[in-house]
């Protein structure tokens, strides 16, 4: 992989803006969002950093590839299990990786520095790629046997934040049953070590935890998942009741 060329970095949001910073430390960066630029120089890795609910996610993908002609692809992108393998299939004889990413959005340059870049592939010398793509970079790295364990961990990882607030949520409709709420349950239960803290039971909002359910929803059928939904939607409508009544007092 000739290391004079261009990384290029294709959706600019809240994955692509830090990841290109970073990046742009060690190679030469260009970022693209919704129009594709032209280069002057090969490309030696594109990372795709859009979003996956975008139409005909696999195709945009494979169409980025094919203009770029990269020595290495990445998706960086929170995908459904199976599409790295979809993209890798659409492209033929380039190198698809994928590497999902982990952090707070208010901090995510830290944060993709503070934890372990994981990198999958169908194809061993192109992870290989990745990882030294990555470790020059100053990331560090780690690895799954295969695209699709990589792509289903990044959204159980969500997911088990939404499970933890889903509970607190229906803690705090048992406990409001017997006049109080989850402040009250939960200053009995926050002592214990070993339990998760530091969970509270508000509303779902964002666009990682609740939008990556719907992806894990749209591959399996989870009574887990379906549970969070519901719970997430009560107190939704809950917090439409209660504005409705404040407007009209």
């Amino acid at each position: 992989m000739a290391k004079d060329g261009i990384v290029v970095v294709a959706g600019m949001g809240e994955v692509g803006r830090p990841l290109s910073r970073i990046l742009s430390r060690q190679y030469e960066c260009v970022g693209v969002d919704v129009q594709p630029v032209e280069i002057t120089k090969p490309c030696s890795v594109l990372h795709l950093c859009f979003p996956f609910q975008i139409p005909d996610f696999v195709g945009t993908a494979a169409r980025y590839v094919l203009k770029y002609q990269p020595a290495l692809t990445i998706i960086n992108s929170t995908i459904a299990p199976g599409t790295t393998r979809k993209v890798q299939e659409a492209v033929g004889e380039f190198g698809v990786a994928y590497s999902p990413v982990r952090g707070k959005h208010a901090r995510m340059d830290a944060d993709m520095l503070r934890y372990k870049k994981f990198v999958a592939s169908t194809r061993p010398e192109v992870m290989e790629m990745a990882l030294d793509h990555f470790s020059a970079a100053g990331f560090k790295t780690g690895i799954f046997r295969t695209p699709e364990l990589a792509e289903v961990a990044k959204l159980l990882e969500t997911t088990y934040l939404g499970i933890l607030i889903g509970w607190a949520q229906e803690v705090d409709r048992i406990a409001a049953r017997y006049g109080g709420d989850f402040k009250d349950v939960n200053a009995f239960i926050e002592e214990i070590a070993f339990l998760p803290a530091g969970v509270y039971p508000g509303h779902i909002g964002g666009h990682c935890v609740m939008p990556n359910i719907r992806i894990l929803q749209s591959q399996i059928q989870s009574d887990f998942l379906d549970a969070v939904v519901r719970s997430n939607q009560l107190v939704e409508e809950r917090q439409t009741l209660e504005a409705t009544a404040e407007v009209t007092k």
